[in-house]
């Protein structure tokens, strides 16, 4: 598996462009790490511009949860209560 993260060649072949120019995982979708983007070899300002993009992923999964949060039905906010007491 090590082999995987060691050669750019197959690095590249995990990943996909989007239409911004950012690389994606082909599997989850998410930016990878600076360390992985500097194998295949992006200059500092194209890890920058991943950076924000990965930045704004995290952004927008947060507000995606916290809206979610907010709708949950008072039967479900006292379900997951119940749940969390079994645990602690």
């Amino acid at each position: 598996m090590r082999d995987r993260y060691e050669n750019s060649t197959s690095l590249k072949t995990q990943m996909r462009v989007d239409s911004h120019g950012i690389h994606r995982w082909r599997d989850s979708d998410q930016v990878p790490c600076e360390r992985i983007l500097c194998r295949i070899g992006l200059t500092p300002e194209g890890l920058d511009r991943h950076a924000s993009a990965r930045d704004a992923d995290l952004d927008a999964f947060a507000a995606e949860h916290l809206r979610r949060r907010g709708l949950r039905t008072p039967e479900e906010i006292a379900e997951e209560r119940a749940a969390d007491r079994k645990f602690h």
